[in-house]
C-alpha cells in the first residue's frame, strides 16, 4: 500500500459510535462490529514453541494471546478529534467485551487447576498478556477463537546512540520550524506523547511542559509515580519534541506544545510486549474515561526492535491509533549504511518512519534503508528525514548533551506535527501524512527512494501546502456592455485590508474618478465580498475600464488588473425649481447626455443661498435637509430647491460719522426673542442682549428695530448680527455686519436728581471732559440709600430698578433716583437697666397697620401682634408708639425686635433687628 496516500480503511461501523453519548447497538447487531481473521496453520510463533520445549512442567511463561476477532474501526470523518477518538474506544472495548468470553473461561478454569498464573486482557489488539504453563498455552492454541500467540519478551532497543558536543541548534531551522513560530504557531494546543526510557522532570525546560496529572504518566512497571528517566533516551527525545529556550538558545521544535509519557522500559532497560500493548491502549484512554479529550494529537516513537526485519505484532495499537487520529511517529532505525536494512515496528504499515541526516542533509551513516520487508508501504522506506546528528538537547537532572541516531531525527517530525496540529487543528491523519510528504525537500536520487524517503522534513512548505490560498483582488463588476447600471462597483477584496482606492479610467487612460474608501463602507471590513454605489459619480455612455488598490496595517497592496465595460444607457431629463423664486441657486454637474443624464447615473446637487434666505429642504424627486443631495437617474425627475428667509442686518453698516445707536433689521414673522450681538472686527465681544419683537417693534412683522441704552462704543470698527428664536426653536445666526465709527467727539452733562432729597445718594465715575463725559462714555451710577430709606427705581434718561445703572453718554443726560421711606426702629435698643415697656419708631404717613415681631437671638419667637396706626399713636404721622402688655413681664435676657409695614400700597419691608438686653 502507498502510504503517502495511505488512510486507514475499514469494513463497518455504526455513525451511532462517534456521535451518540453512549455506546448503544441494534439488537442482533453486535458482530457487525468486528471482522474475523482466518487463523493461520501454526499460531505459536516459533521463539514462543522454543521456549515451551524447555520447560518443565509446572513451569510458566508469559505469552501474548491475540484473538480472530478484530474490531472494525471507524474511518476518520469530519467531526472532531475526540468524537474519533472516542469513537475508536468505544468500538475496541466493545468487541473485546463481547467477543473475549470463551476464552476467559478457559483462563479461569486453568487457573484454578494452577495451570495459569495470570492473565491481563487487552482491547487495544483484543487479546491477553498470559502467563501459563506449556500445556495451558498449547490448549489455548487449539481454542477456535484464538489467532496468534507470541513472546512477551520482546528485544528492543533505543534507536540513538551519544556523540561529542557541537553546536547543533541549526537543526531547528533546517526544518524552517522558526518560520512557523513567527506566524504564532508554536505548539499551543497540542499534546505529544513519548513511548520511551521516560522523561526527566529534573530539568526545567521539560517540567514546565509536562501536562500534569495521573493522565499525564503511565509506568506499566509500577516503578515511577511521577514522570522519571533512568537512561536519559526518553528525556533526549522529548527534548527536542517541545525544549525551550531556557539555555539560551531554542532546542525543541514546538515550545508551545504539552507532553505525557509511557515508560516502555524499565529501570533495567528491558522491555515486554505487555509493557507496550498496555502503553498503546493507556494512550488511547489516559483516564480511562472516553467521554474526555485527554489523548495526544501525535506519538514518538524512537525504538526499534533489536534487528532488522517484519514484526507485525504491535500493527493491531497502531491501527487502533491511527483510526482515532493519532499519527504514530518510529525512528526507522539505526541499521544503516546498507539496504534492506528496515526494522520494525518502523517499517509496519501503519507506522511513520523518520531516517537522520546531519545538518548539511547528508544521510547519517547508520540511517536504516529501506525497501521494507513488511510490504504496505509508500514504495520507500523511510518515509522521511530529518536531522539526527549531534542533536543538542535535554539531558538528565537539568544537564544538556549531545545525540545522534534516528531517534533524535523522529521527534522533529512529531513536535513538527505539534506546529501544524497548532495552525490546523482538524488535519486528519492523510492530511498531515501527505503534507509532510508532498512538501519534503528532495535529496539523493530525483523521487522518492530507499535512502532519503521524500526527502526533507519542511515545516513551512508543509504549512503553506496545508494554508488555505490567499484571497486575490479581483474586480467583479461591472464588465462589459451595460444598458442598464446602477453604478455599483462589486470587488473580491483581502479579509485584512482597511481601505479600497477605486479608479475609473477612460479606455485611452484619461481619470475620471479616483476616491478611497474603507472597509466598512464597501461592505467587507474582516471580508472579502466588497461593493460600493459612490453618489459622487456620474459618466456618460462610452468605453472605461476600472481597478481597485487595497491598503492596511501591512501598507499599500498591489493595484488589480483593469476591468473593461462600456456604457450605452438611456438619458433622462432633470428639472430643478426654486421656491422661493429668488431665494437662490442649485449647482449641478454637467450633463452626459444631450439634455440631462445617463441612466443609473447618480447626479449631485447643492443649493447656493441668497441675501437673506437659508437653505431649507428638497422636496419632489429627492427629499432631505442636507444641502448636498444626491439624484439617481432611473427616469426624468423634478426637484425643488426649498430656501427660508433669515433676518438680515440692515444698519449699522459702513463709515458712520453719526449715529444714534439704533439697530434695523428684516425679521421673521414668526420670531418672538431676537439676540443682538455686536463684536470687534477681531471677534471681541461688546455687547450681547435678547430682546422681544415687542422691544424690536416687529411682533408679527419683519421690519425691526432697537435702541439699546445700555450700549456705548468708542470710535473703531464692529461688526454685529441678529439671531432669531421662535416656537420653532432657535434659528440661524444672521451673517456679520460690519460698520466703523467715526464721530465726533463732545463733551456731555449728566443731572443726577434724588427723589425724595436726602434719601440718598448717587455715586458716578469721574468726569472725562470739562463739565460732564465724551461721547460714547458708559457711566455707572450707584444707589447709596440713607437710614430710614430704600432705593425704589430710576426715571428721567434711565429706567428700571437695577443698581447700578449704566448711563451711555451719546448726549445730555438726566437721571432720577427714586427712593421710598421705610420705617426705623428707635427703642428698646441695648443695655436695659429700667424699662417702661414701649416700643417706638419712627414710621410712614401712609401705613395704616404694624406688624411687631420679638425673638430670642436664638430665633425663638416670644411675641407677634398687629397694630392699627391709630393704636401705634401715629395715624398720618410718623412717630410710632406702643406698650403691649403682653410684654410687660418680659424675663431678664437678650432680645431682638423688629417691624413690617402696611398700607394701600400692600406690605412694606421688615426692618432690620434692633437687639436690646434686660437687666432689670
Amino acid at each position: 500500500m502507498n502510504k503517502r496516500f495511505f488512510s486507514l480503511t475499514v469494513l463497518f461501523l455504526l455513525f451511532s459510535l462517534l456521535v451518540l453519548p453512549a455506546f448503544s447497538l441494534p439488537p442482533g447487531g453486535e458482530q457487525a462490529l468486528w471482522r474475523v481473521a482466518d487463523a493461520p496453520a501454526v499460531k505459536i510463533a516459533p521463539a514462543v514453541q522454543a521456549h515451551l520445549a524447555s520447560l518443565q512442567q509446572d513451569e510458566t511463561i508469559t505469552v501474548i494471546v491475540q484473538l480472530r476477532q478484530q474490531a472494525k474501526l471507524p474511518p476518520g470523518k469530519n467531526i472532531g478529534r475526540a468524537e474519533q477518538a472516542s469513537g475508536v474506544v468505544e468500538a475496541l472495548k466493545v468487541t473485546a467485551e463481547k467477543t473475549q468470553g470463551a476464552v476467559k473461561s478457559l483462563l479461569e478454569v486453568k487457573k484454578s487447576q494452577g495451570r495459569v498464573q495470570s492473565y491481563t486482557p487487552f482491547w487495544i489488539f483484543n487479546g491477553f498478556s498470559v502467563t501459563a504453563t506449556a500445556d495451558a498455552i498449547q490448549e489455548l492454541a487449539a481454542h477456535p477463537d484464538v489467532l496468534s500467540i507470541t513472546p512477551d519478551q520482546v528485544d528492543i532497543v533505543p534507536a540513538s546512540a551519544p556523540s561529542a558536543l557541537s553546536n547543533p541548534e541549526a537543526n531547528i531551522s533546517l526544518i524552517n520550524a522558526p518560520a512557523l513560530w513567527s506566524k504564532g504557531y508554536t505548539g499551543q494546543g497540542v499534546v505529544v506523547a513519548s513511548m520511551d526510557s521516560g522523561v526527566s522532570l529534573s530539568h526545567a525546560t521539560l517540567a514546565t511542559r509536562w501536562r500534569g496529572g495521573s493522565n499525564s504518566w503511565y509506568d506499566p512497571y509500577g516503578q515511577h509515580s511521577t514522570p522519571a528517566d533512568v537512561s536519559g533516551h526518553g528525556t533526549w527525545t522529548m527534548g527536542v519534541m517541545v525544549g525551550g529556550d531556557e539555555d539560551g538558545s531554542s532546542i525543541g521544535v514546538a515550545p508551545g506544545a504539552q507532553w505525557i509519557a509511557v515508560k516502555i522500559f524499565n529501570d533495567a532497560g528491558a522491555s515486554t510486549a505487555t509493557a507496550i500493548h498496555q502503553g498503546y491502549q493507556w494512550l488511547l484512554d489516559p483516564d480511562g474515561n472516553p467521554s474526555t479529550s485527554d489523548a495526544p494529537q501525535v506519538v514518538n516513537n524512537s525504538w526499534t526492535f533489536a534487528a532488522p526485519g517484519c514484526n507485525l505484532d504491535f500493527e493491531p495499537d497502531l491501527q487502533a491509533l491511527r483510526a482515532a487520529g493519532i499519527l504514530p511517529v518510529f525512528a526507522a532505525g539505526n541499521g544503516g549504511p546498507g539496504t534492506g536494512t528496515s526494522y520494525s515496528p518502523a517499517n509496519n504499515p501503519s507506522a511513520f518512519a523518520v531516517g537522520a541526516i546531519n545538518n548539511s542533509s547528508v544521510i547519517y551513516g547508520l540511517s536504516s534503508r529501506g525497501p521494507t520487508t513488511c510490504g504496505g508501504s509508500t514504495g520507500v522506506f523511510p518515509e522521511l528525514v530529518a536531522p539526527g546528528v549531534n542533536i543538542y538537547t535535554t539531558d538528565l537532572v537539568g544537564f544538556y548533551t549531545t545525540a545522534s541516531g534516528t531517534s533524535l531525527a523522529a521527534p522533529h517530525v512529531t513536535g513538527g506535527l505539534a506546529l501544524l496540529l497548532s495552525a490546523f487543528p482538524t488535519l486528519t491523519i492523510s492530511q498531515q501524512e501527505n503534507a509532510l510528504l508532498s512538501s519534503a525537500v528532495d535529496l539523493g536520487t530525483a523521487g522518492p527512494d530507499d535512502v532519503y524517503g521524500y526527502g526533507r522534513l519542511d515545516l513551512l512548505a508543509a504549512y503553506n501546502l496545508l494554508a488555505p490560498p490567499p484571497p486575490t483582488l479581483t474586480p467583479l463588476t461591472p464588465s462589459g456592455v451595460l444598458g442598464d447600471w446602477t453604478y455599483t462597483f462589486t470587488w473580491n477584496g483581502l479579509p485584512n485590508a482597511t481601505w479600497y482606492l477605486l479608479e475609473v479610467q477612460t479606455s485611452g487612460g484619461t481619470q475620471v474618478y479616483r476616491r478611497w474608501f474603507t472597509s466598512a463602507q464597501t461592505g467587507c471590513a474582516g471580508g472579502v465580498n466588497c461593493s460600493v454605489a459612490p453618489s459622487d459619480i456620474s459618466l456618460p455612455n462610452g468605453d472605461y475600464k476600472w481597478r481597485i488598490l487595497d491598503y492596511g496595517t501591512y501598507g499599500y497592496g498591489t493595484n488589480s488588473a483593469f476591468l473593461d465595460f462600456s456604457l450605452n444607457l438611456a438619458c433622462y431629463t432633470l428639472t430643478v425649481n426654486i421656491n422661493p423664486s429668488g431665494g437662490g441657486a442649485v449647482n449641478a454637474p454637467s450633463q452626459t447626455c444631450p439634455g440631462g443624464y445617463t441612466a443609473g447615473s447618480s447626479v449631485q446637487l447643492t443649493g447656493v443661498s441668497n441675501a437673506g434666505f437659508l437653505f431649507k429642504e428638497w422636496s419632489g424627486d429627492a427629499a432631505g435637509t442636507s444641502n448636498l443631495v444626491s439624484v439617481v437617474m432611473n427616469g426624468n425627475k423634478t426637484v425643488t430647491l426649498n430656501f427660508k428667509p433669515t433676518t438680515l442686518p440692515l444698519s449699522p453698516a459702513g463709515g458712520l460719522s453719526a449715529w444714534d445707536y439704533t439697530f434695523t433689521w428684516s425679521g421673521l414673522t414668526d420670531a418672538t426673542w431676537y439676540l443682538l450681538e455686536v463684536q470687534t472686527s477681531g471677534g471681541t465681544q461688546v455687547y450681547r442682549k435678547w430682546f422681544t419683537s415687542t422691544q424690536t417693534g416687529c411682533a408679527g412683522g419683519v421690519n425691526c428695530s432697537v435702541a439699546p441704552s445700555d450700549i456705548g462704543l468708542p470710535n473703531g470698527d464692529y461688526k454685529w448680527r441678529i439671531l432669531d428664536y421662535g416656537p420653532y426653536g432657535y434659528g440661524v445666526n444672521s451673517a456679520f455686519q460690519p460698520f466703523t465709527l467715526n464721530l465726533p467727539t463732545a463733551c456731555h452733562t449728566l443731572t443726577v436728581n434724588i427723589n425724595p432729597p436726602g434719601a440718598g445718594t448717587v455715586n458716578a465715575n469721574a468726569q472725562n471732559c470739562s463739565g460732564g463725559y465724551a461721547t460714547g462714555t458708559v457711566v455707572q451710577l450707584t444707589v447709596v440709600p440713607n437710614s430710614g430709606y430704600l432705593f425704589k427705581n430710576w426715571s428721567g434718561d434711565g429706567s428700571g430698578s437695577a443698581n447700578p445703572l449704566i448711563v451711555v453718554m451719546n448726549g445730555d443726560k438726566t437721571v432720577t433716583a427714586d427712593f421710598k421711606a421705610v420705617t426705623v426702629l428707635l427703642s428698646p435698643s441695648g443695655t436695659l437697666t429700667a424699662w417702661d415697656n414701649t416700643f417706638t419708631w419712627t414710621g410712614l404717613t401712609n401705613a395704616t397697620w404694624y406688624l411687631l415681631e420679638i425673638y430670642t437671638p436664638t430665633g425663638t419667637q416670644v411675641f407677634r401682634k398687629w397694630y392699627t396706626s391709630m393704636q401705634t399713636n401715629c395715624s398720618g404721622g410718623t412717630a410710632c408708639f406702643i406698650l403691649p402688655p403682653e410684654t410687660a413681664g418680659l424675663p431678664n435676657g437678650d432680645y431682638k425686635w423688629r417691624i413690617l409695614d402696611y398700607g394701600s400700597y400692600g406690605y412694606g419691608t421688615w426692618t432690620p433687628y434692633n437687639t436690646f438686653n434686660l437687666n432689670r
